[in-house]
């Protein structure tokens, strides 16, 4: 069996062992997308794997999105020095949400 992410390819014996086909420089979302392909097949096998697995996924997810968070505040603290009406319209912004 042979399940493929975007550029790699899991290959997977009947004994639930399995081996990732992939180029030298493969990116961790590549293969992350491999294995999740796979996952049908290698679950029933490896499912503590892949628990930790979905545990990392959630971790990045989580701290890219703190990471957005900082930059978008760090951009506001940036830049209200040079325009001054970007606290009011940031409150403006705020409320118009809020309703």
């Amino acid at each position: 069996m042979v399940a493929a992410g975007s550029s790699n390819a899991v290959v997977i014996f009947s004994d639930g062992t399995f081996v990732v086909a992939s180029p030298p420089d493969v990116e961790p979302a590549d293969l992350i997308a491999a294995l999740l392909a796979a996952r049908p097949f290698l679950e029933s096998h490896h499912g503590k794997a892949y628990e930790t697995l979905d545990q990392y996924i959630s971790s990045d997810k989580e701290t890219q999105r703190m990471a957005r968070l900082e930059n978008i505040m760090g951009a506001i603290r940036n830049n209200l020095p040079q325009i001054p009406e970007l606290k009011d319209e940031l409150r403006r912004f705020l409320d118009d949400k809020e309703r």
